[in-house]
């Protein structure tokens, strides 16, 4: 479903979910999530990523906080929000079609 909301996102090199959402798909304990937390990873339009995320909202019934980060921002991960990310249980729901199969195997990271 997310992937579908943010599937047409010119600028975004990949969308991943991360937070307690992506702890839980991935078999961590701990209480449900509240939320949904999206990063949109390039360089899209903030108002069409906010868009993607309402409709989302409206589909899953919960919130959606999307966050946006360049493509530098989360290869060189010196910003200590992507490091967060990086370092914790992310799903990725949106790849680019030549990404690496580096890249493919890391769609699910359990940290």
């Amino acid at each position: 479903m997310v992937a579908e909301d943010f599937a047409e996102l010119d600028g975004a090199e990949r969308v991943l979910i991360f937070g307690s959402w992506a702890a839980r798909y991935l078999q961590q304990h701990g209480p449900p999530p509240h939320d949904l937390d999206v990063l949109v990873v390039g360089r899209p339009a903030r108002e069409a990523v906010y868009d993607a995320a309402d409709r989302a909202q409206q589909r899953l019934g919960m919130p959606v906080n999307p966050v946006i980060r360049t493509g530098d921002a989360w290869r060189e991960a010196a910003d200590p929000l992507v490091q967060q990310i990086q370092s914790g249980p992310f799903v990725v729901v949106l790849m680019p079609d030549d990404a690496t199969d580096e890249e493919a195997a890391a769609q699910v990271r359990v940290r």
